[in-house]
């Protein structure tokens, strides 16, 4: 709509009062084209309506690109992952940080071009919790263990080395995003839940508590190596915590970031931000609630 002579501000200001005067839940205003502007009203809030994910199955299109959900105003959300370290997964706990995980996690096991590594800190084997159906589809799975996933890390840290040494003459490019994932060199994704289980601090002058705080300072010094050192050679950490905060994450003065979801569970990406991939609104965007409905994986 347009009306000669009322600016957006002006719209923007009156838009509480619309929201009021059409018992709307809110109302955005926002430019669309030259002279004209588009004002959305939403009558339920979709941020507070369940939903089922059911994944098709297929090879996605855009491998690299995590659909996160909904916006406040219903509108499809999504992030770049090409090209970033990282992805820090924030909120309390039961309120969706491991369900937006499987969300990703489902949306793109069908490609080959990727491959997946999990520790989770809630369970101690792979047929329990939230990852047990999706277990199979990973190359390796540690439980709250900290020297088991102190084998997993460093692993990962020799994957890295190795592909920093090779990647020039199998790729020919220094960046493997410059030719992007393939089944011969694939995305390789760590998930971390529960990260406090395995970087916090232990205190006690007992060996096992020393054991235990040698094994979690190696762990967040592990995990660093692969955020900072791991980008272009196509490896990618997503972490998933409770607290969002450098005593509960690896050690590193860029392990922080802004959010570019902000709901019940924050999503942000804390080493590079890239930009939201939104239908209409660049506004800070939310995610609403949602359940994974998990599909049964053949055997690898």
């Amino acid at each position: 709509m347009c009306l000669p002579k009322v600016s957006l501000a002006e719209f923007q200001r009156a838009a509480p009062y619309l929201a009021d005067a059409w018992r709307c839940t809110r109302v955005s205003v926002l430019p669309d084209t030259p002279g004209q502007l588009v004002i959305r009203g939403v009558r339920v809030d979709p941020l507070v309506v369940p939903t089922e994910h059911t994944p098709t199955g297929e090879v996605p299109e855009e491998l690299a690109v995590w659909r996160l959900g909904l916006d406040e105003y219903a509108q499809p959300v999504s992030v770049s992952l090409s090209d970033v370290p990282g992805v820090t997964v924030a909120g309390l706990p039961g309120f969706g940080k491991t369900s937006l995980v499987n969300r990703f996690l489902c949306d793109t096991a069908s490609s080959a071009a990727i491959q997946y590594a999990v520790a989770d800190g809630k369970v101690t084997s792979s047929h329990e919790g939230d990852y047990a159906d999706l277990a199979q589809r990973a190359f390796a799975f540690v439980g709250d263990d900290l020297t088991e996933a102190n084998a997993l890390f460093k692993r990962l840290v020799k994957l890295r080395r190795d592909r920093s040494a090779s990647i020039r003459n199998l790729l020919g490019v220094k960046n493997m995003w410059h030719v992007g994932p393939s089944a011969a060199w694939p995305l390789t994704v760590l998930i971390v839940d529960e990260a406090h289980t395995y970087f916090r601090e232990y205190k006690g002058a007992d060996p096992q508590t020393k054991k235990l705080a040698a094994l979690a300072a190696e762990n967040a010094r592990l995990v660093e190596d692969l955020v900072k050192k791991g980008r272009s050679v196509g490896i990618l950490v997503i972490i998933a915590t409770q607290k969002a905060t450098g005593a509960r994450s690896p050690r590193s003065s860029s392990w922080a970031g802004e959010p570019l979801a902000r709901s019940s569970c924050a999503t942000s990406t804390p080493w590079l931000t890239p930009p939201l991939r939104r239908s209409q609104s660049q506004r800070e965007t939310r995610r609403r609630s949602s359940r994974v409905r998990l599909p049964r994986l053949p055997s690898r």
